[in-house]
């Protein structure tokens, strides 16, 4: 937090507040607060911020709480400090607090495996020129249902055409449409269950296959036969392989008409894709009467509309119309 307090008044602070310790920077301008369930350690204090290192059993946290300066020039100070932190951080990490007239909070990659459904709530500004931040840590979002997702890559592999093929062409009777209905229902589940077989979980067969190449690479150190060279060679073609699945696959999960077979870097699509997604979610939703839901079962039980209104939607197509395109065609 940024105080207007004297340093001197840490500790009454503390007890009012109901933590177990606090500390205050080099500059008295930033104030942490935490319990005792966690331990904390400085790791880097100046004029401009404050980070600490959280331990508890064997959670590790990084929290940066910053009280950036006017000056544009002393800023750039605040940037490198925390540009430092970064080289050496691989621990789920915040950086928090007051970018001079900006208040915003910010997390890196592996806090965000860790807490995906993270909000950020901005309070009503009181007695000061800032918004107080309420972080809420969420580990994961509702369930949801996912939809059928079709991969561009599957069609480079020699049996996507014969897995449509024998799943499209079968009899059916009913209506066309009932048909059309029926065969894309029948293929998208083949596909599924096709592309788990053939590809499983991309993302750990890359895990999995690295693991095996830093195996085989020691192999080969200890005997450089022929046949470990080869072994060793298969292993990288086969990881080469999943490298460009998992290039295709996100190309088209962002959605980047500009990407090129050189910009590779599944770290950043990674993140582009859970920020969209973190767009689109809906945290809660207040109705008129000022009841709040934050489920979606909650959402769905709130909703009480009455959909009566869709009767005066006026209709283009007469029943009489629907029967005859929705009726099985004729030999003639």
């Amino acid at each position: 937090m940024e105080p207007f307090q004297d340093p001197s008044d840490l500790e009454h602070f503390r007890i009012k507040l109901g933590f177990d310790k606090a500390l205050v920077n080099c500059s008295g301008k930033v104030w942490i607060f935490w319990k005792n369930d966690w331990e904390g350690v400085v790791v880097l204090d100046t004029i401009q911020q404050l980070t600490m290192k959280f331990v508890s059993n064997n959670d590790i946290f990084l929290i940066s709480s910053a009280y950036a300066r006017y000056s544009e020039v002393e800023r750039l100070e605040l940037w490198e400090e925390l540009g430092s932190i970064i080289e050496d951080c691989h621990h789920p990490w915040m950086v928090g607090g007051d970018f001079n007239r900006l208040d915003r909070i910010l997390v890196n990659n592996e806090f965000l495996a860790i807490f995906p459904a993270t909000e950020v709530h901005h309070f009503i500004r009181q007695w000061s020129d800032h918004a107080p931040l309420h972080v809420v840590c969420k580990t994961e979002e509702e369930p949801t249902i996912k939809p059928f997702r079709f991969q561009n890559f599957w069609t480079k592999h020699q049996h996507f055409t014969k897995i449509v093929h024998q799943n499209w062409n079968t009899d059916f009777v009913g209506s066309p449409f009932m048909e059309v209905q029926s065969k894309l229902k029948k293929v998208k589940r083949a596909l599924g269950m096709w592309s788990k077989e053939v590809f499983g979980n991309i993302f750990q067969q890359i895990a999995t296959l690295e693991d095996m190449i830093r195996i085989k690479e020691n192999q080969l150190k200890i005997n450089p036969s022929a046949g470990n060279r080869t072994d060793l060679s298969r292993t990288k073609a086969e990881l080469k392989k999943y490298l460009k699945i998992e290039e295709e696959y996100w190309k088209q999960k962002v959605g980047m008409r500009w990407f090129v077979d050189r910009d590779r870097n599944t770290n950043f699509f990674n993140s582009y894709v859970k920020g969209r997604r973190k767009k689109l979610h809906l945290s809660q939703i207040t109705t008129e009467i000022g009841e709040v839901f934050q489920t979606y079962q909650q959402m769905d039980e709130g909703n009480n509309q009455d959909w009566a209104m869709l009767n005066h939607i006026p209709r283009l197509i007469t029943y009489e119309k629907n029967e005859e395109m929705t009726k099985l065609p004729s030999q003639e």
